[in-house]
């Protein structure tokens, strides 16, 4: 790196040794390339991921991205502190089949209705979708509104938000209305 006119330049040098006939050293002969712009823009698309990783953390819904192939990419803090049973399965480069095979071996879904094989079967098909919007209650008694949105790469980003409050004040409206 350099210095021009008060801006920071980069440059890559190569060169190799120059001689004579008789063998001597007559210099180098070589190239410089400016690479500034190549450099800068790499410090923009990091400055970028960072940025994006940084809001997908801070988001108070649960994230995960899903690759072109079905493989997992990643997820974010909130969704590994609201599904810890699920977060250990989430190993960079998982299947989503391999993910939801485990999810449905574990004490997750023990008394899943239909059978593990219709659910599995359920969300293969679910995943295949190019976009959902529902409302799920889990056996614990939460509630999750789900939105999937299959990207035009073909990768796969699901958004999970703890609507259990909401339910609840729907109920209790329900029932004051009853």
């Amino acid at each position: 790196a350099g210095q021009s006119r008060g801006k920071e330049i980069h440059l890559k040098l190569s060169g190799a040794p120059y001689y004579g006939a008789d063998g001597a050293f007559l210099g180098f002969r070589g190239s410089t390339t400016d690479e500034t712009s190549e450099i800068l823009a790499r410090e923009r698309a990091e400055d970028v991921q960072t940025r994006f990783a940084d809001a997908m953390e801070n988001l108070n819904a649960g994230f995960v991205l899903w690759d072109a192939e079905g493989r997992f990419v990643r997820c974010n803090g909130y969704f590994k502190t609201v599904f810890p049973g699920q977060a250990k399965n989430m190993v960079p480069g998982i299947c989503f089949e391999d993910y939801i095979r485990k999810i449905a071996d574990g004490s997750f879904n023990r008394e899943i209705i239909g059978g593990p094989e219709r659910w599995i079967a359920s969300r293969l098909a679910s995943h295949e979708e190019s976009s959902s919007d529902r409302e799920v209650m889990f056996q614990d008694g939460r509630w999750m509104k789900i939105q999937k949105k299959r990207l035009q790469d073909g990768s796969v980003l699901t958004f999970y938000y703890d609507i259990t409050e909401l339910k609840e004040r729907e109920e209790e409206l329900r029932q004051a209305i009853l």
